[in-house]
């Protein structure tokens, strides 16, 4: 009975040492975080003013053509970067932000396309 006893205590504290990981005094590294993968963009670019300097907070959205229909929209970084992923289309790619005079670019998506950048210059 005591060694059955044993041999179920030690299996059960590999199970748990394999499921949860072993803590402290292991002697081996822990394995690295997992960290996911930045997101694929296939449309992006920056929203800059007529200098040429990235503008932060713009609003950038992502409209379809044919119907007027936003699909995405997002702030532009610090440094005026925006990006987005969507499917291949006709959009019309627009900018604002406060102070400044809302630009906008038409651009074609095509299946398969790596990434299109489109940078958007507003004017004061």
């Amino acid at each position: 009975m005591t060694r059955r006893y044993l041999l179920i205590i030690t299996l059960a504290s590999l199970l748990f040492c394999l499921l949860l990981g072993c803590g402290g005094g292991g002697g081996g590294a822990a394995p690295p975080p997992i960290i996911p993968p930045p997101l694929p963009f296939n449309l992006a670019g920056k929203v800059l003013d007529t200098t040429g300097k990235g503008l932060s907070q713009a609003a950038v959205v992502v409209i379809v053509r044919a119907t007027g229909q936003q699909v995405a929209n997002t702030v532009s970084a610090s440094t005026g970067d925006y990006g987005f992923f969507v499917p291949a289309g006709q959009y019309r790619v627009r900018a604002t932000l406060a102070g400044y005079q809302p630009g906008q670019v038409d651009v074609n998506l095509y299946a398969g396309d790596k990434l299109l950048a489109v940078n958007i210059t507003l004017t004061k």
